[in-house]
């Protein structure tokens, strides 16, 4: 019994393979620089615990965050642009936005102390 396969089964399989590096080679030259998509960011609200400016990152907690499906916690995030600190202060309550920069790395892109 022959095991011979249809030639248009042999081109299809040797296109998708051929396809495959290309697709993925493209989609990694979107992560490297502006892609035209709009940035994941989000809004939280929380308390300052502490300011690290020569690391430029903060210390906070904060409720949960719906649009990351995070749980309410207390975590250090690094802040774009270390100025960001400068009208703040450890026990303020503040709001905040996130922008995602990675696949799991955030980045504060906007701080203000609550009134």
């Amino acid at each position: 019994m022959s095991h011979a396969r249809p030639v248009s089964t042999l081109i299809l399989t040797c296109a998708l393979g051929l396809s495959v590096p290309l697709l993925s080679a493209a989609d990694n030259h979107h992560h490297h620089g502006h892609t035209g998509h709009a940035a994941l960011t989000a809004q939280a609200e929380g308390v300052l615990e502490a300011i690290d400016q020569d690391a430029g990152t903060v210390t906070l907690s904060h409720g949960p965050i719906p649009a990351l499906r995070w749980p309410p916690m207390t975590m250090d995030l690094r802040l774009r642009d270390a100025a960001l600190a400068d009208g703040v202060a450890a026990g303020d309550r503040i709001r905040f936005t996130l922008e995602q920069v990675g696949p799991t790395d955030y980045e504060i892109i906007e701080l203000k102390a609550l009134d």
